[in-house]
């Protein structure tokens, strides 16, 4: 293998854009990210991958009424009310226009707690220009007044003045109660449409506004992958519930006033300053920004962001940070500096864009949690080196092509790739490895170190596990009817007995539909008792049987007791029977675990949780291709939980080391850098495992 040398990488760093796109319904956890990045100097500069998460600030929520491909806009309708009034959702036109310039503004409270009527909308010195983008006479745009305590909430509408310049608000009802002055926010610039819609197959994905009027929104479809649909109707069909979200920028995560930046950032020339590279759809690669203060005003330059690249730009404060896109922090000059970011902590699915071959992508930790480099980049998303080109490419070691993976934490740089002569390269399904807490062979407590043996892993999954019966049992599978809580149901085809303390998955139960009792049975569009019996024996031959449904006992369930009798094997489960088991309707089955399918040799497992401290070690062990676990270490310390199994393809290394690397992991607040070295690779997005999960 050869080495690839990332010395002065970041310094002249062209990398492809990284995204993540998030799969969720409904917000995340909302907290703070709190980091510190050392100082350093201009020769050698202390870098730090960091990311932004998404922000948590909703400035509108409802359906889309229609779309126009044409010209990628998305529509939605206006209310007219009973008065004539008619209400947009829109405040204003052009208000989202991503580089419109925004003054800064600020409210006081006077004595008597109200909101003074003089709120100073202020164009700082050279920072306003005719040229660039500004508001529209006529549609100023939403402004709030917020993080303040008041009994009575004040409002303040807005102006455009002849410039295009948003000037001082008029203050239509003060409110009451205030006991500091309050923030003023302008519901304008850069923005967001996440789709927030769990029947929409890109659901969590945003996009940026390139432009608006009070009932349509242009979107930016920069962004798309390889070969993605360039209509807006693909992602947004009618009806398609959305949320305009507030985009991250330079100015929103940095400041735009000098008061505003963290202690210890420097601003100034760029020789002098400290910087932060972002990715450039535009010019394709990092640009570095920095931050000009106020000694060049008499020289026309404003405080505010500027490109190093291009200062005659001007100020572009509104330089867009994607959720979740990884950007560099230089630290140019001495003096450590601390960052805090407020948004949504998403714990849910998320993609990993891979860029075209002969690109890379500058990323980060996408969970923001210790995680295995088999769960960032999982085995049903790799291939050969020259397989299928939607996939991370394994590597062949004789010609080095093949996709890598490099992470750094602080300066120092790990680089790994997948061996595709180690490790599995055509899995289809990944082996699902079902765990439970120790227990001996006949399912009785252990007492020791509480490690994980044969006994206590297990993929039981094959056609042939069907469902032979279902009958109401207590929690020990006693039949005797004094307690019907419980299902005891009878398995074909288990490889064992002893099973408790496993998960098991049924489905495809249906039977006849059973009434409260237990016993008789209903129709189930009337919900009245179609029989009447005394004991199970007599409705065979009951001339009216109940409704055949779908059973609630489809799903997974926690076996809590299991074992053999006159019936076969079977196990417990704690939920009661709902329905007459009938084995020749629908196809019931059942298995603990999942055995995976495109296996050519065996995979490799980690447990990971269900321990009692930090000292506890972890299982680990092999599946071979029909599914047989055999444990390598049983670990420490399983004494009450099962832990977790990640199932990997055996064949992840990492530069001079030897042995499997699988379970290698990314710390929280890791970068990485993950380049398309192979051949005709094509830009895609591949899933991660969720550790969350």
């Amino acid at each position: 293998m050869k080495i690839i040398n990332f010395k002065y990488l970041l310094q002249v760093i062209t990398l492809f854009n990284f995204l993540f796109w998030i799969s969720f319904s409904a917000k995340g956890l909302v907290g703070t990210s709190s980091f510190e990045v050392e100082g350093g100097n201009s020769t050698n500069p202390f870098y730090y991958i960091a990311s932004v998460p998404i922000s948590e600030d909703t400035v509108y929520a409802g359906a889309v009424s229609s779309t126009d491909d044409a010209n990628a806009y998305i529509l939605f309708d206006s209310e007219t009310n009973a008065s004539g009034t008619t209400s947009y959702p829109f405040t204003g036109d052009n208000v989202f226009v991503p580089g419109v310039q925004i003054p800064e503004m600020y409210a006081w409270k006077n004595s008597s707690g109200e909101v003074d009527s003089n709120i100073t909308a202020t164009y700082n010195t050279a920072t306003f220009n005719s040229n660039k983008p500004k508001f529209t006479a006529g549609n100023p745009p939403e402004v709030i007044l917020y993080d303040a305590d008041c009994n009575e909430s004040s409002v303040a509408v807005a102006g455009i003045n002849s410039s295009g310049q948003l000037y001082d608000l008029n203050v239509t009802s003060p409110g009451a109660g205030y006991e500091a002055n309050p923030k003023v926010k302008v519901v304008a610039g850069p923005h967001f449409v996440k789709i927030n819609d769990s029947n929409n197959p890109y659901n969590g994905r945003v996009f940026l506004i390139k432009d608006n009027n009070k009932t349509r929104l242009n979107l930016d479809l920069s962004r798309l992958g390889t070969g993605e649909s360039t209509n807006v109707s693909t992602y947004f069909p009618d009806g398609t519930q959305i949320e305009i979200i507030p985009a991250a920028s330079l100015g929103s995560l940095f400041g735009t006033q000098l008061t505003e930046l963290p202690s210890n950032w420097s601003s100034g020339i760029p020789s002098a300053a400290d910087w932060i590279y972002i990715w450039d759809v535009i010019y394709g690669g990092y640009q570095p920004y920095f931050f000009l203060g106020t000694s060049h005003e008499s020289y026309n330059y404003g405080q505010g962001w500027y490109s190093r690249d291009s200062t005659s730009a001007g100020i572009v404060n509104h330089t867009v940070v994607y959720p979740d896109e990884a950007f560099i922090i230089a630290k140019r000059t001495a003096g450590n500096v601390t960052f805090e970011f407020e948004g949504q902590v998403e714990t849910t699915d998320k993609k990993l864009l891979l860029p075209e071959s002969g690109n890379q992508i500058l990323a980060k930790n996408p969970y923001g949690t210790d995680l295995m480099i088999s769960e960032l980049i999982p085995s049903t998303a790799i291939t050969t080196h020259d397989g299928n080109a939607s996939l991370f490419r394994a590597m062949e070691t004789s010609t080095d092509e093949g996709d890598i993976v490099t992470l750094l934490n602080g300066n120092v740089w790990a680089q790994f790739y997948y061996d595709e002569s180690h490790g599995n390269t055509a899995i289809t399904k990944a082996h699902v490895l079902g765990t439970r807490r120790p227990l001996d062979a006949s399912d009785n407590n252990l007492s020791g170190t509480f490690t994980m043996d044969g006994n206590d892993l297990l993929i039981d999954d094959d056609n042939a596990n069907t469902v032979s019966n279902i009958v109401s049992s207590d929690a020990t599978g006693q039949t005797d009817q004094n307690d019907t809580s419980y299902s005891k149901i009878y398995l074909n085809d288990a490889t064992r007995s002893t099973i408790k303390g496993f998960t098991i998955t049924l489905d495809g139960l249906q039977g006849y539909l059973l009434a409260e009792d237990g016993l008789n049975e209903l129709n189930a569009s009337t919900e009245t008792q179609v029989t009447s019996v005394a004991s199970f024996s007599d409705l065979a031959s009951s001339g009216t049987r109940g409704s055949i449904v779908d059973s609630k006992l489809n799903g997974s369930y926690l076996i809590i007791h299991s074992g053999s009798d006159g019936g076969g094997t079977f196990v417990v489960i704690n939920k009661q029977r709902d329905i007459n088991f009938k084995s020749n309707e629908g196809t019931p089955i059942w298995r603990i675990g999942e055995k995976g399918s495109g296996y050519s040799t065996d995979s490799v497992f980690y447990c990971i949780g269900g321990n009692n401290g930090t000292t506890d070690s972890n299982a680990t062990g092999t599946i071979n291709t029909a599914g047989v676990v055999t444990v390598s270490s049983g670990g420490a310390g399983y004494q009450y939980y099962s832990p977790q199994a990640i199932v990997s393809g055996g064949g992840w290394r990492k530069l001079n080391a030897s042995g499997s690397k699988d379970n290698y992991i990314i710390d929280a607040s890791t970068g990485l850098i993950l380049q398309r070295n192979s051949l005709s690779g094509a830009k895609s997005y591949i899933e991660s495992l969720n550790p969350f999960d």
